[in-house]
């Protein structure tokens, strides 16, 4: 497989999930908690935990044959915290994806990748990331969960105590399984925009955002931000035209709910936009 391929396909997409669904019924045959370390374990992969000086959530080796671990303390020194679960996941999906497997047998280890591997362009972190997506949150298992729920940021927490991820990985995995057309605005407390993801459906591209990419005034997050008002559940029925650049009459007439999730850890706050439904 080529670096240069940067997206990921429908069709790659369903082949890292069959590939996520043969480990899960080898080694996760009923409906319990998904556990990244009894796979490991089982198919002789170690893992360490230390403190890696922030180089790393997580990395994989392959040294003489045997496959390593390495998880970074600095998110978290348990196997129960969300993200060492999910970086778990991910460095299993370069050992269980073929052609991850065979550059990890051949170098010893993959090209590193600087920042949060889930906003990395490489494909190979790519295909990682959703593959541990699918083996942490089942598909048929997450359907089940959703099927009968409206979307709600209640919803999103339930999923995130019952597959113990993060608040980011049940909002994409949503977005991927999900009915609802989301955005997902991710914003720094002092009302500066980090960056959006949304899925498939939702209707606008464009936010927004004054001359120096701050958020509107008038978002839920803006009132945050500018005000301190943290009351997210009054008022938080929005015209499209308060969050984007509406391309039509009738797409600017369109109501959207905004809820928003607080990060102060990553200093961050961030809104989960989603058209009103009656």
């Amino acid at each position: 497989m080529t670096e240069l391929l940067k997206i990921l396909t429908s069709k790659r997409k369903a082949e890292l999930e069959e590939t996520a669904g043969y480990v899960l019924n080898d080694y996760c045959v009923n409906d319990s908690l998904v556990k990244p370390e009894e796979i490991a374990r089982a198919e002789g992969i170690t893992w360490w935990f230390n403190d890696y000086n922030n180089d790393f959530k997580g990395l994989i080796e392959c040294r003489n044959g045997k496959f390593l671990i390495f998880l970074d303390t600095r998110y978290g020194n348990d196997l129960k915290a969300p993200v060492i679960r999910y970086s778990f996941a991910h460095e299993l999906g370069h050992y269980f994806i073929d052609e991850h497997r065979i550059e990890l047998m051949n170098k010893g280890v993959l090209a590193q990748v600087n920042g949060d591997p889930m906003l990395s362009e490489t494909i190979f972190e790519k295909e990682a990331e959703y593959f541990a997506s699918c083996l942490l949150m089942p598909r048929d298992r997450f359907i089940s969960d959703i099927s009968e729920h409206e979307f709600s940021t209640w919803l999103i927490h339930k999923l995130c105590k019952k597959y113990m991820v993060s608040q980011t990985a049940a909002l994409k995995r949503y977005m991927a399984l999900g009915d609802e057309p989301i955005a997902v605005i991710y914003n720094f407390l002092d009302g500066r925009h980090d960056r959006k993801i949304k899925s498939s459906k939702f209707r606008h591209n464009s936010l927004k955002l004054d001359e120096n990419g701050y958020i509107p005034a008038a978002s839920v997050a803006g009132r945050y931000c500018y005000e301190g008002d943290d009351d997210f559940k009054t008022n938080n029925l929005l015209a499209a035209d308060i969050w984007f650049n509406p391309k039509t009459e009738e797409d600017a007439l369109r109501v959207y709910r905004e809820e928003c999730l607080l990060q102060p850890n990553l200093n961050r706050i961030v809104s989960v936009v989603y058209e009103k439904s009656y």
